[in-house]
Formats: structure tokens, C-alpha cells, sequence
């Protein structure tokens, strides 16, 4: 392929180019009306000049025509894209739809197909000429559909657009008529290309001059655009917008001359005549002098105002330079008049809206009711403050605006997640909001609920809101708050219902013949009548071992909600002096104990919050004005509010209750008593009975078989076998005699202890082998149990009372055993040793398991026959235990046998001389032997000194501390200290404080206070810090050992 470029292919390469850059430069402005059009425009024509290029270079035949059908692609399409241009220039494009625009297409189209199968029809080209040496140019020679479907099809669409472009000229302003001119020029010049093309006036044979003529439309089209503000106005929209703008449009150039101007501004400054472009602004006879004057000023804002026929007339002039024309401006003329005034009457009305709205707005804010108004999505468009601090809780009356009741329920519940009850309005109103929608008519409502932890009752009245036509547009709703008034309602029947329950429990009480079954139906009644979860009673007594006020809980019913306390141990003997002072101070007082656990202190929350309490009232029980106990009444659901109505008659009905209870209780413990005595007399005469019985029988046989021995015809065998029954008669009356005369001393207190060297081995080693013929007799296994060695085996004791305690529970067992085995022994725990006998007898119940130990109690057991004896025995023996410093139980179950167990102490021989026996005989006959270990608190060492002098005689271990923090230190590591001698005023810590610390983990010493103030009320301050008893310095040995006598009787 060759090809050989002149001056023609240059020429249109230059078409091409110019084409090309005015494509370039309406598609800048693509977003401008007829831009995008003008653009392909220009694009189809540089591809036809462009493929130009290729066929006047071309050096044969072949390559000619293959060039020429690729000019076809832009010759076809460029008539029909001018129409289109010129359409929208003359806005003319509205008129006709794209399906016409295809329709156009469509001649076009098979003019492409033919030019490109030309070959097979030569309809396009009927035949070529030779190449032009010179030229290098060949000519065509066209065919049928060349004139018919081409050119005169595009000369029909040429002239169409000349046409309208023609119109457009006529029809418009020198502007836009320059513009008209300048396209109508540029599409002109294919049609003189043409003709002379078509003549054979073309200065170079076969050279097409209409491509050629391109060069002239685009540079045309590149200066409309760079030079003329073509496509900046667009024609038809300068008459849409400028021409029918109330605001006057003036152009004007750097000498002032007129370039554009519509109507408006004509009018505004008074121009008689309409021809005037052209002309400059000052020679235009304008009438309105003042606003022309603003208008040729160099201030680019301006606002002016002129008064004329009684009229004032506000202008404001605006000047902005006009692009890629640097010395013309755009003046805008607009008239304020009317706006100003508009302006100035709805500031008036802003004005006066703005005052009626403060005013509705403090009448609103300053009602105790709440008022509000939603829109039918319950959203707030309006709220007073009584609204916003009473039941919305929001920071000010603008933050509802916008949002909904569960926006605010939301929020408040969640800062108290833990309370399901703490905010409960929300749906509520919300709820009522929809009810008045549906039903389009006002409404009242009760609304009730919590509000942040506290309830309201409001009387809320809502009404739906209409527009003026009839259209319901929300909600508007008022509410008075009638809490108190409810709750005076609601108190008057709750106080009515109350003081009934309280009537009905009175009579319950007073009537009833069962005191438990009366209690608990009392308990019910008030605590149905109350609404709460839990009603008891606690009586108060003294603490035996720290002389102490404490409470004991004795009755207890519930509403099956919650958990029963009324077995619980550590709501018996339950001390105030530690953490609920409070409640006795309180109480004994008269005062009741009220409230909700959440503010109680945090030692009387431990106690309360284990339960359940939420919300408790404690009303005291006064007896002749001594504190008696309380009566109590928890809520385990919710806190509550009680009312002070409420508190006073449950004050009266706990002292009615009380007095109510204690005089039913009375009237028992007097039954009782009756009975106990009646069943005393009842025992006395059965045991002097069974003594009758039990005296007459070995005494008949005493004097029975006597009278037998005075026979003369007895054998030797038959007069000892009667001298055997008779000393076995004599044998069992003197035990008869004996045991009466050991209880008799054992209750008129003459029974002394008489210590001496025992060996406890050796006493279960005789016992054995005394009672072993007898029980073996009877078929039984007898065997005993030794733990210590016979070495360690000797120890301090009475040994006459360790075997006569061996001796009865030994008989005991054999009397109550008819097969299987006993076995008795002891095992050494600690500093004490335990004893045991067990048998596989008829065993004792467990509700005759204490009375066995009292005196007589055998004679109450119906079988006389099978199991004599006066009763007496199980009583001598645990006196006999006591009085050693142990104690006696018994472990058993009916008809499986008794574990009978006893303690004394171990007290090793070997740690005690032989003439120190005799001095504790003596000192025990003066003050029983205690065996307690005791603590001496005491900083001044002599006085330590002397009460260890006292107390070493009756004492097993004494240690001693300088200081409080000692003592509490040592009773720590000392569970089994059994006295603490205290003094009061020490140095680190007193006295009160140590006792106090003690007392938080031992509760069973003996705690005695010793102090040298000897003011009045310190034996009541050191009663109250957990101390048992108290003595004033200086003490004598008398009052120590007078003191603990009376805290250790054995």
C-alpha cells in the first residue's frame, strides 16, 4: 500500500483538526441544551474529512474506492446530525420524537449499505475516471441512488434546517440573531461546495469541494463558540428565562452600549423605544435617572430606592462580568418593593405569633398540670414543663420534641435495670394515645404507674386534633396528677380493711383454743390485709451465759411466695448488742423500725437481705411498758411507702397482738403448769407406791423367811438358801435406802465431791468382772473398751461417783437388755474423757430421752414387773456427772438399743502431788473444783499476779495478756478458754473494744469486766459490749470466786 500526500491531503487534514478541537469545545459545554449534539456534529464531519485524507493520497484505483465507501460513514450522517443541531438551537426538538428521528435514519442507512456493496449494483458510482497525474485525484462518476436517495435527500434535510435557521433570525435579538447568522452561514457553505461540485465549476477536476467546505463551518462554529457566548445563552432558553424574568437582564460592554436587554429592564428604567441595542445605556431617553445612575455605577451590589407617584420602589442592582467577554457585564435589576414589605409584614406576624406563643408558653409552663400534643406516630410536638419534669423526665420542654413516651421509659429503665418496676410508664400512654385515634372522639383515662421508683395516679384527659379540613393530624392531652387524692382513697380502705383484719385476729387470739393455730390465723389475716410476703413475732429474753438482751423468733406465716424462717437457728437467740442496737433502742422505745433494706445500715442489710426483705415494718410489743418483743411485716416484692395511718394501727395491733398472745399464752402456761403439777402428784403417789412395793417386797422376805428359820425340821442346805434370800432382800432394800438418802442429799446440796487418786482402767476392769457372771446368765455378751494405757490411766477424781455412775448405767442396760451384747469403756478427747455404755435393749424414744434423767420417771413405765426399781437411778447418776465437771446423754432409737455417754475430766496424777490432794479436797469443800481455763487481762502486774494466785486453785490453765489486742489475739487461738477476767483500761485497747472483738467469734465465754471507774453506768456500757458480768476494783477473793460460782454451779 503507497500513498502519496498534497496539498489536498493536507488541506484536509486541516478540516479534520478544526473539526476535531470544536467537538472538543462543545463538549466543554455538554451540559448546555444542543452542546452534545453540535459535538457529534463536528466528530461526523472530521471522520469524513479525515478518511478524505486517505483516498486523495492514495495511488491506485482499489484503495480510492475503499477509502471513499469509509467517507460514506461520516457524509451520511452529517445532514442528518445538522438537522438535529439546528432543532435544538431553534428549540424546535420538542416537536419532533426520536421515532421520527429514526425514521430519518433510515435513507441514510441503505445509502451506507449500497456505498459498500457498490460492486454488485453501481447504484453509488456508475464508473471512475484515470488517475490525475497532476492531482492525484480520481473522478466519480455516480449512479442512480447517488442523486436520488443521497443527495437530494440530504439537500431536503439541509433545507429544513436552512428553514428553521432562517425563522430563528427574523424572530430574534441581535445576540442570538449573530448566532443564528453564524450557524446558518456554516451550514450554507456545503450547499455552495455542492453546486459548484455538481456544476463542474470546481477549480480541481473530481475534487469534492463540500468536505472541503467543512474548513469554513467549523472554524465558523469554533468562533460561535469562543467569541459570540454560543452555547453560554442558549437562544431558546434566553427566551424562557430572561424575556419572561420578573428581575431586568441588561448586557452591556466596556463603552456601555446596549448588547442585550429584556423587557423588565426596559420597563424599570423607563426606555421609550425597543430598538435600542447598540445603542449606549446612556443615550437609551431612560426616564428613571436614579436607577440608571445605579446601574452605570461601579459598585457591584447596590440597593436603591425611589420614590415616584406617591409611591417608594426598593431596587437592587447586581453586576458580574460576563465570560470570555471581559469588559461586558451582566446587570441584574430586581425589584424589592413587594419583597420587603412581604418581609416586613411576616416579621410582624413572626412578631406577633412569636408573643402569643411566650405567652401560651408561660401560661402552659406555670400550670401544675401536664399538657402535651403528638402526632399520629405518638410523637411529641409539644409538652409544658409540668410534662417534662413530672412524667417525662427530659432536660428541657424542646427535647421531646420528635420523640416518643418509649424513648423516655426506655431511658429512665435503663439506669435501674435491676428494677423491672422502676419506670412502668410508656406503653401506658401510648396505649390511650391509640384508643382516641381509633375512636376520634375525647376520652378519659385513668393512667397509674411507676415514675422513676415512684407511683402517680393521673386523671388524664386526651382529645383528637383536626386540621381545617377535617383531618385528623394527632393527639392533644391534659393530666392532673390525683396521687394524693388516690391514696387518701386507697388509705381510708386499706385502713379500714386493716383495722377488720386486726378486730378479727383479736377475737382469733382471745377465742381460739389452740395458741399455735390461733397465732398463725391471726399472722394470716393481718398479712392478707397488708399485702405482704412475711408476718412473725420475736419475743425477747436474756442470754444465760452474757446476761445479754436477745430475740428469739416464735411464730411465722408467709403467703407461700417465700422462704420459711421459722426453723432457722440463727434467728434464735439472736443478739442485739451487735448489729441491731438500732432495732432495741428503737423498739424498746415505743418507736417502730420502717423503711426499705436498700437504706438500712450496711450490718442490718447482712442480716435482712438473705431473706429476701425488700421493705420491712417492725412494730414493738410493750408489756406493762417493758419491751416484750415485735411483731414484723417484710415485703420481699418491691420497696414500699408505708403510710404513717398504716404504721400507727400496725403499732397498736403489735401491742394488741402482743398483749393478746402473752395472755393466751398465760392461760396455756397455766394449763400446762396444772397439768405438770397434777402429773407430779400423779408420779409422787405412784413412786411412793412403787417405794411401798419396793420395800414391803424384800422386807416380806426378810421377815418371811426369818419366821421360816425358827422350824426345827430345816435342813442345812434349806437354812442357808434362806439365809441367802434373806441377805439378797437385806441387799436390795439397802440400795432402795441408799439411793433415796443420795437424792435427798444430792437436792438439799450436802453431796460433796471427794477427790482422790483413781485408776479408771482398774474400776472398768472390777465392774466388768463383777457384773460379767450375771449378764453372761442371762445369755448376753458382755466386753469393755480401754484407751489409755494403765500408766496414763490414774487420774484426780471422785472414785466412789465414777463407780457408782459405771455401776447404774451398767444395771440399767442389763435390766433392759433380754439378748445381744453390752459393752461399756471410755475414750480420752481433748482434756476430757468420755465414757460409754451400750446396749442392744429395748431403747428409749426420743421425746422420753430427757425425762429419763429426771427424778421418779420409772414409775410412770407401766411393765412394774419387768422392770423394778424406784426411778431414781439415771437422776443420782447425772448428778453424780455434773458435780465431776462433765455432763450425760443418751444416743437411742426404740427397739435397737442406748448408747448411754458421759465426760469428766482428765486430770492426770502425775500433775498433781500427793499433798496437794488433800489442800483441793479442802478447797473444793469450800469452792468446787472448776477445772476451767481462764484468761487474765491485765496490765499492772501485780494485779495480774494476785488473781492468778486466786484463781490457781480452781483453775486447770490460766494465761495472761497485758493489752486488749492481746486478749483478742489469745481467745483466737484459745476456742476452749472458758473465763476472761477483763480489765477496762489498758493501753493500745481498752477493755469495751477487746470484748467487743472477742464476741465476733466466741459468744460462749464468760467475759467478766473488772474496772476502777466505779461510775454509774459503766456495769450497763459493759453489759452491752458483750461482757457477762462486772466487778469494781479492788476485788477480793471472795468476789472472784463468789463471781464464778454463780457462771460455773458444777
Amino acid at each position: 500500500m503507497s500513498y502519496n500526500f498534497t496539498i489536498f491531503s493536507v488541506l484536509f487534514l486541516v478540516t479534520s483538526i478544526i473539526s476535531f478541537f470544536g467537538a472538543f469545545l462543545a463538549w466543554q459545554r455538554r451540559s448546555i441544551p444542543g452542546a452534545r449534539e453540535l459535538t457529534w456534529l463536528m466528530i461526523s464531519s472530521g471522520i469524513w474529512s479525515f478518511w478524505i485524507i486517505f483516498e486523495t493520497a492514495s495511488l491506485t484505483a482499489d484503495w480510492k474506492i475503499f477509502w471513499a465507501k469509509l467517507e460514506y460513514t461520516g457524509a451520511v450522517t452529517t445532514p442528518i446530525l445538522y438537522l438535529i443541531f439546528a432543532l435544538h438551537f431553534t428549540g424546535r426538538i420538542k416537536a419532533i420524537s426520536k421515532k421520527y428521528i429514526l425514521l430519518l435514519s433510515i435513507l441514510p442507512l441503505i445509502t451506507l449499505v449500497l456505498a459498500f456493496t457498490n460492486e454488485k449494483h453501481l447504484l453509488i458510482w456508475s464508473g471512475f475516471s484515470a488517475i490525475s497525474g497532476e492531482t492525484n485525484i480520481m473522478e466519480y462518476y455516480h449512479g442512480a441512488w447517488y442523486w436520488i436517495g443521497y443527495l437530494a435527500y440530504n439537500y431536503l434535510l439541509l433545507l429544513f434546517a436552512t428553514y428553521l435557521l432562517v425563522s430563528f433570525i427574523i424572530n430574534h435579538k441581535k445576540t442570538f440573531r449573530k448566532q443564528g447568522l453564524i450557524v446558518y452561514i456554516a451550514g450554507f457553505c456545503p450547499w455552495i461546495a455542492s453546486v459548484l461540485y455538481l456544476t463542474g465549476l470546481n477549480p480541481v477536476t473530481g475534487l469534492d469541494l463540500v468536505p472541503v467546505s467543512l474548513i469554513l463551518s467549523g472554524s465558523l462554529f469554533v468562533y460561535a463558540i469562543l467569541y459570540t457566548r454560543f452555547l453560554d445563552l442558549v437562544p431558546v432558553a434566553r427566551e424562557t428565562l430572561v424575556e419572561t424574568l420578573p428581575d431586568g437582564i441588561i448586557v452591556i460592554d466596556g463603552q456601555h452600549r446596549i448588547q442585550d436587554i429584556n423587557g423588565a429592564a426596559i420597563g424599570y428604567l423607563g426606555i421609550p423605544g425597543k430598538n435600542i441595542l447598540g445603542l449606549p445605556l446612556e443615550a437609551s431617553n431612560a426616564t428613571s435617572l436614579h436607577l440608571l445612575t445605579a446601574v452605570l455605577g461601579t459598585e457591584p451590589v447596590r440597593q436603591i430606592e425611589i420614590n415616584a407617584e406617591n409611591e417608594t420602589k426598593i431596587f437592587r442592582i447586581n453586576k458580574q462580568p460576563i465570560r470570555n467577554q471581559p469588559e461586558s457585564q451582566l446587570v441584574i435589576i430586581r425589584d424589592l418593593t413587594d419583597q420587603i414589605e412581604k418581609q416586613r409584614k411576616i416579621k410582624a406576624g413572626e412578631q406577633a405569633y412569636h408573643a402569643m406563643f411566650t405567652m401560651f408558653r408561660l401560661m402552659a409552663d406555670n400550670m401544675s398540670d401536664m399538657l402535651w400534643a403528638k402526632d399520629l406516630d405518638n410523637r411529641y410536638v409539644f409538652t409544658n414543663k409540668a410534662m417534662c419534669d413530672n412524667l417525662l423526665h427530659a432536660v428541657d420542654t424542646n427535647e421531646p420534641i420528635g420523640k416518643t413516651d418509649m424513648f423516655f421509659a426506655l431511658r429512665e429503665r435503663a439506669k435501674h435495670p435491676e428494677r423491672a418496676d422502676w419506670h412502668t410508664f410508656g406503653e401506658l400512654c401510648q396505649e390511650s394515645d391509640s384508643a382516641v385515634i381509633r375512636s376520634g372522639k375525647p376520652e378519659q383515662f385513668d393512667e397509674y404507674g411507676n415514675v422513676n421508683g415512684k407511683f402517680i395516679f393521673l386523671d388524664t384527659r386526651k382529645a383528637p386534633i383536626f386540621d381545617e379540613e377535617g383531618k385528623m393530624i394527632g393527639v392533644v392531652g391534659s393530666a392532673h396528677d390525683i396521687t394524693l387524692q388516690k391514696k387518701a382513697e386507697l388509705d381510708i380502705i386499706k385502713r379500714d380493711e386493716l383495722l377488720d383484719a386486726i378486730a378479727k385476729a383479736t377475737a382469733l387470739l382471745i377465742q381460739g383454743e389452740n395458741l399455735e393455730k390461733s397465732i398463725h390465723g391471726a399472722l394470716e389475716i393481718i398479712g392478707r390485709a397488708t399485702k405482704v410476703n412475711r408476718v412473725y413475732i420475736f419475743e425477747n429474753h436474756t442470754d444465760p451465759h452474757f446476761k445479754l438482751p436477745v430475740m428469739s423468733q416464735r411464730h411465722e406465716w408467709t403467703n407461700g411466695s417465700v422462704e420459711v424462717f421459722i426453723d432457722d437457728p440463727d434467728l434464735q437467740n439472736l443478739p442485739y448488742e451487735s448489729d441491731l442496737l438500732r432495732w432495741y433502742d428503737t423498739l424498746s422505745s415505743g418507736n417502730v423500725i420502717v423503711g426499705n433494706i436498700g437504706e438500712f445500715p450496711e450490718s442490718e442489710r447482712n442480716i435482712l437481705e438473705p431473706q429476701g426483705i425488700k421493705s420491712i415494718l417492725v412494730a414493738p410489743v410493750l408489756i406493762n411498758k417493758n419491751f416484750w418483743g415485735f411483731v414484723g411485716f417484710d415485703d420481699c416484692e418491691s420497696e414500699r411507702a408505708w403510710p404513717i395511718t398504716e404504721e400507727r394501727i400496725l403499732a397498736a395491733a403489735a401491742n394488741t397482738i402482743g398483749a393478746a398472745y402473752l395472755r393466751k399464752k398465760n392461760q396455756e402456761e397455766l394449763i400446762i403448769a396444772k397439768e405438770k403439777a397434777e402429773e407430779s402428784d400423779r408420779l409422787k403417789s405412784a413412786f411412793l407406791a412403787n417405794m411401798s412395793h419396793e420395800i414391803r417386797t424384800p422386807m416380806n422376805g426378810i421377815v418371811g423367811f426369818a419366821e421360816l428359820l425358827k422350824e426345827p425340821e430345816l435342813t442345812g442346805e434349806e437354812i442357808q438358801g434362806y439365809i441367802q434370800i434373806i441377805e439378797k432382800s437385806s441387799l436390795r432394800m439397802l440400795n432402795i435406802i441408799n439411793n433415796i438418802v443420795d437424792i435427798s442429799k444430792i437436792e438439799s446440796g450436802q453431796m460433796e465431791v471427794s477427790l482422790s487418786k483413781t485408776n479408771v482402767n482398774e474400776q472398768v476392769e472390777y465392774i466388768h468382772k463383777f457384773f460379767n457372771p450375771e449378764v453372761v446368765a442371762k445369755g448376753i455378751q458382755f466386753s469393755f473398751d480401754l484407751s489409755l494405757p494403765t500408766n496414763d490411766a490414774d487420774i484426780i477424781s471422785d472414785r466412789e461417783k465414777i463407780y457408782a455412775i459405771l455401776t447404774n448405767l451398767i444395771k440399767n442396760a442389763i435390766k433392759y437388755t433380754s439378748a445381744g451384747k453390752i459393752t461399756f469403756g471410755y475414750e480420752k478427747k481433748g482434756n476430757f474423757l468420755e465414757f460409754f455404755v451400750s446396749d442392744t435393749g429395748i431403747g428409749v424414744a426420743k421425746d422420753r430421752q430427757a425425762a429419763i434423767f429426771e427424778r421418779f420417771i420409772q414409775a410412770d413405765i407401766i411393765d412394774k414387773q419387768a422392770f423394778q426399781g424406784a426411778g431414781l437411778g439415771l437422776s443420782i447418776t447425772k448428778a453424780y456427772v455434773e458435780m465431776l465437771g462433765g455432763k450425760i446423754w443418751v444416743e437411742s432409737e426404740p427397739g435397737n438399743g442406748s448408747i448411754f455417754r458421759f465426760t469428766i475430766p482428765y486430770s492426770p496424777q502425775s500433775e498433781v502431788k500427793p499433798a496437794e490432794i488433800e489442800t483441793m479436797n479442802e478447797e473444793i469443800r469450800n469452792s468446787r473444783q472448776k477445772n476451767i481455763k481462764v484468761l487474765v487481762v491485765e496490765d499492772e502486774s501485780n494485779s495480774a499476779l494476785y488473781i492468778k494466785l486466786v484463781l490457781k486453785k480452781i483453775s486447770r490453765e490460766i494465761l495472761l495478756a497485758k493489752n486488749g489486742s492481746e486478749a483478742v489475739e489469745i481467745c483466737r487461738n484459745n476456742p476452749d478458754t472458758d473465763l476472761v477476767l477483763m480489765d477496762i483500761k489498758m493501753p493500745e485497747m481498752n477493755g469495751y473494744e477487746a470484748t467487743r472483738l472477742i464476741r465476733q467469734f466466741n459468744k460462749e465465754v464468760i467475759i467478766i469486766a473488772q474496772t476502777a471507774f466505779g461510775l454509774t453506768g459503766d456495769k450497763e456500757k459493759a453489759l452491752l459490749t458483750g461482757c457477762n458480768d462486772y466487778l469494781s476494783k479492788p476485788v477480793k477473793i471472795q468476789q472472784i470466786l463468789a463471781m464464778i460460782d454463780k457462771h460455773f454451779p458444777h
